[in-house]
C-alpha cells in the first residue's frame, strides 16, 4: 500500500459530550463538554461533527453557543445533509471551521481509501494515525446525494409521544445547491425542493417489520390512514417508526428522517391513552 501526503493542515477542536443526546429536532442547550484538544478554536456559527467510537461521522450540528469557563456548549442539530441522530455521553465533537484538509484527486463513489494522520513539528514528525482503526474509508458520494427532508411533523406536531386517527406525515423541502448562505437548521419551512426530488416513505410496526413503503411521493405530505393502518399492521402497529428520505436520480440522501410514536384507538392501547389524546 503506497501513501502520499496530499494536505498538511493544523489541529481541529476536539471536545467530548458530558452527556447523551436524543435524537430530536430540538436544539442541545448548555451541553456538558470536556475540551480535549485545541477548544478555543471552537467557533460560534462554525459547524462540528458529531462522531463514533470508529471516527465516523454521525451528525453535523451549527455552533450556537460556547461557554469555554463553564465548559457548556448549545449546538443546532441536524445541519447540512444530516438528521439528528442519538448520540452517548463520550461522543467527540470535532469542529470544522477552517480545519479542513482536502485532496485534490477526484474520487468516485464506492471507492476505498486508507487516511491517515501524520503529526509534524518544525523538526520532528510522528507516526502515521490511521482513520477508522486502521480500515479503509469507502466513499458515499455524499457531495451529489440530495439532503433529506427538514421539519418533519407528525399529525402537525414536532415529535409527539403518541397521536389518534390517521398519521399525517409532512415535510419541508431541503435543496443541496440552495444551501449554501448559512447553515439551514431543521424547524425552517421550504428551501427548494432540488430539480427532480422525490420521496421515499417507510413504515415498521414495534416489531420493526417493514409494513408499508411509498415511492415517487413528489410533494410534501403523506397520509397513512387507520383503515389501511389496521391492514398494513394490525395490532402491531400501536407503535410505528417512520423513515422518510429523498430521492433525486437513483441517489438517496445520505441519513433518513426517523421518527417514533405511539398510536392510539381502539385495539390500540386506547385503555392506556384514553382520554389524554387528541387527533
Amino acid at each position: 500500500m503506497s501513501s502520499e501526503a496530499v494536505a498538511p493542515e493544523d489541529y481541529a477542536p476536539l471536545l467530548a459530550l458530558g452527556q447523551a443526546l436524543p435524537a430530536t429536532e430540538a436544539d442541545a442547550l448548555a451541553v456538558p463538554v470536556t475540551a480535549l484538544a485545541q477548544p478555543e478554536r471552537l467557533a460560534v456559527g462554525d459547524y462540528a461533527y458529531l462522531v463514533d467510537a470508529l471516527g465516523a461521522i454521525r451528525e453535523a450540528v451549527a455552533v450556537l453557543a460556547f461557554d469555554a469557563t463553564a465548559g457548556t456548549v448549545d449546538l443546532a442539530r441536524g445541519v447540512l445533509d444530516t438528521t439528528p441522530q442519538a448520540h452517548a455521553a463520550g461522543t467527540r465533537l470535532v469542529g470544522v471551521g477552517e480545519w479542513l484538509a482536502a485532496e485534490t484527486i477526484e474520487r468516485a463513489p464506492g471507492e476505498s481509501v486508507f487516511v491517515a494522520a501524520i503529526p509534524r513539528t518544525a523538526s520532528a514528525e510522528g507516526d502515521a494515525v490511521l482513520a477508522a482503526n486502521g480500515a479503509p474509508l469507502v466513499l458515499a458520494g455524499r457531495q451529489a446525494r440530495p439532503y433529506p427532508p427538514g421539519r418533519v411533523r407528525l399529525n402537525g406536531q414536532r415529535e409527539p409521544a403518541v397521536v389518534a386517527g390517521d398519521l399525517i406525515l409532512t415535510w419541508a423541502h431541503r435543496d443541496r445547491l440552495l444551501q449554501t448562505a448559512y447553515l439551514v437548521r431543521q424547524d425552517e419551512g421550504d428551501i427548494g425542493p432540488e430539480p427532480g426530488t422525490t420521496y421515499r416513505v417507510r413504515l415498521r410496526d414495534r416489531n420493526g417489520t417493514l409494513v408499508r413503503s411509498e415511492t415517487g411521493l413528489t410533494g410534501n405530505t403523506w397520509t397513512w390512514d387507520v383503515a389501511s393502518a389496521a391492514l398494513d399492521a394490525g395490532v402491531a402497529g400501536d407503535r410505528v417508526t417512520v423513515e422518510i428520505e429523498a430521492e433525486r436520480d437513483g441517489l438517496v440522501s445520505w441519513q433518513a428522517q426517523v421518527r417514533s410514536v405511539e398510536r392510539a384507538g381502539y385495539g390500540l392501547r386506547w385503555g392506556q391513552h384514553w382520554g389524554g389524546v387528541s387527533p
